[in-house]
């Protein structure tokens, strides 16, 4: 049973004031684009009054906020039809904020950003640490650089992004192209970026240590690529085949290793977290697949990797060859170098990840959501 919540509004309110409002009504049946247009001005003209603006002032600010609701209002849309947020006090508490960068501010990305933002907030309502991370990132937003922002979403991407295919080429393909939308520009080659956000919280800069190689640092996401796999000259060979027969997986699971034409490797990507696996199909050329594995295949597909080569010469060997295949796709050298570089280390606080997070989605809503 729904209970009537009646609020009396005073003249600083968004809502109509002398009269009572079903709380319930608002969230179920939403707010028209106009009440929320109202609702973003109100906050501009309360700022106007705090900040004392001159009258010319005021009229930047009413453009610049003007931009920001032709942004925020249809990519919250996306995720609130009703627009029922914007009456959220929770909400509107954050909508201050980006209200207040905006009207300082004449850049569309860092509008598209405060949007990006907001919508973070609206996917994660009563998430309370997303609540105080949105707010402050809106805080910093003019007070970063663009190369440090770049910086820090390539940085906290390298550890999202993976590969999806098992077929070494294809999968580092994959996120060289994925990389190609972050970069942009050249990456920051000096550490006044890392300084930046250091002071302005977004990272914490470790006292001590350097970041490892940047193929060790991303070895979980890799640790089904850089294998010697089992020599083709292997007799047990025969025996691999009657695990991949017994679970019904094709045996051209077993492929050639790009890494060593001497071995075979199973088309994974992580060893350590087996969900599925490629194929090739030998009817047909240059045309592939993915099985989704069950339980009895993975049990088998584990037996199968017992059976890899472990010898420490040859494993270095597949790992320069992995280090020159990472080189050979542009983007992925670029990070490659710039990562060698990094004179400290640091770890992202939660306001850096959710900067990160949603500065990828502004620059291309396609690419993969960063998860951390």
């Amino acid at each position: 049973m729904s209970e009537k919540i009646n609020i009396e509004t005073g003249d600083d309110s968004t809502n109509i004031t002398g009269k009572t409002v079903n709380v319930t009504n608002i969230f179920n049946q939403g707010l028209t684009e106009e009440k929320v247009t109202e609702i973003i001005d109100k906050k501009l003209e309360m700022l106007s009054t705090v900040q004392v603006f001159t009258q010319e002032a005021c009229k930047i600010a009413e453009s610049r906020v003007k931009k920001l609701e032709e942004i925020v209002i249809p990519r919250i849309a996306k995720i609130d039809a009703t627009l029922g947020i914007f009456a959220d006090p929770s909400f509107q508490s954050v909508l201050n904020d980006a209200v207040k960068v905006a009207a300082q501010t004449d850049e569309i990305e860092s509008y598209k950003l405060l949007s990006e933002l907001l919508a973070h907030k609206v996917e994660k309502p009563n998430d309370k640490s997303i609540k105080m991370d949105v707010s402050y990132a809106i805080d910093v937003i003019d007070k970063i650089t663009d190369e440090a922002l770049q910086a820090l979403t390539v940085f906290v991407a390298l550890q999202s992004w993976g590969p999806a295919s098992g077929i070494i080429s294809q999968g580092l393909d994959t996120i060289n192209n994925l990389y190609s939308k972050l970069m942009f520009s050249d990456l920051p080659a000096d550490d006044r970026w890392i300084d930046q956000l250091d002071i302005l919280k977004v990272v914490r800069i470790q006292s001590f240590g350097k970041f490892p190689p940047i193929i060790k640092f991303q070895k979980q996401f890799f640790s089904g690529y850089v294998v010697c796999g089992i020599s083709k000259q292997s007799e047990k060979l025969m025996e691999i085949y009657a695990l991949l027969d017994e679970c019904s997986l094709p045996r051209t699971c077993l492929i050639e290793n790009e890494l060593d034409t001497n071995y075979y490797r199973l088309p994974l990507v992580n060893i350590n977290n087996i969900k599925q696996i490629d194929y090739i199909d030998n009817n047909t050329p240059f045309i592939h697949g993915q099985v989704r594995l069950n339980e009895k295949q993975i049990s088998n597909i584990k037996k199968i990797i017992s059976y890899y080569e472990n010898d420490g010469i040859k494993l270095k060997e597949i790992s320069e060859k992995f280090n020159a295949k990472w080189n050979s796709f542009e983007n992925l050298k670029r990070i490659g170098e710039w990562w060698a570089k990094l004179p400290c280390s640091f770890g992202v606080t939660s306001i850096g990840k959710v900067l990160a997070i949603t500065n990828a989605q502004r620059i291309d809503s396609t690419l993969p959501k960063i998860e951390l």
